[in-house]
């Protein structure tokens, strides 16, 4: 509902990148019925993707049949409002590259895109961010500390499930991993990160799944002493 309301359309592939990698993960499980589960959720959003697109909520420009029938995969945008959020966001790439370029180890500075986006070819007098959380982080706190940034906030969680948690543990809030995961491919689009409701969302999940692991690891280490224990007893 709230993607159709606002109609940010790219949003719909958060949710079909979340679902199709949890239903991977448990086909292993009952494999029949998860798979079928997978193909309905498949059906489900290619026939909601053939819906928005007869209604005009996506361009007939993206459907299949246009799609199918272009030409060596050549794409022609004409800045209108239809692709002027495409052609902003290659203009904010090229303007955060420039500025990774000039600052590659300390960059530019937090919160200071803004500022200086012109210096680097932004021509539009508007508050904005890069689009891309790669780029936003390594732009403003340079590529070491920018590349952390987001190993932390999106790839650990993913870690922690797969050498910590991974048939260790019976918590579906190890599924946390994936919400954090999936913003590599929001952020693709997006500076999600530099948005405090999402990084604080984020750090949240990825402060509960540290605690899981802590306590896996205190669990395990009692089962081992006390193993070793009855051990030397015996």
């Amino acid at each position: 509902i709230i993607i159709l309301a606002t109609q940010t359309r790219m949003a719909l592939i958060a949710p079909f990148f979340v679902l199709l990698v949890y239903f991977i993960y448990s086909l292993k499980k009952k494999f029949l019925l998860r798979f079928v589960k997978l193909i309905a959720m498949l059906s489900i959003f290619f026939f909601a993707y053939v819906y928005l697109v007869n209604n005009d909520y996506i361009s007939k420009r993206y459907s299949i049949a246009q799609v199918l029938n272009s030409k060596n995969g050549d794409v022609v945008l004409n800045n209108n409002s239809e692709s002027s959020s495409i052609l902003t966001r290659i203009m904010l790439f090229n303007t955060s590259i420039k500025m990774i370029k000039d600052n590659p180890i300390d960059g530019i500075g937090v919160g200071r895109f803004n500022r200086y986006k012109k210096d680097y070819g932004f021509k539009y007098n508007v508050l904005i961010d890069s689009h891309n959380d790669l780029l936003s982080l390594t732009s403003q706190y340079g590529i070491i500390v920018g590349l952390l940034f987001l190993f932390c906030m999106t790839l650990l969680p993913l870690v922690y499930y797969l050498y910590y948690l991974k048939n260790k543990i019976n918590n579906k809030l190890v599924f946390l991993f994936i919400i954090n995961f999936s913003m590599v491919f929001s952020g693709l689009t997006n500076a999600g990160l530099m948005k405090h409701q999402i990084f604080a969302f984020l750090a949240f999940n990825l402060i509960v799944l540290y605690s899981i692991v802590k306590t896996n690891r205190i669990e395990d280490s009692k089962k081992l002493n006390f193993n070793e224990n009855s051990n030397i007893r015996d």
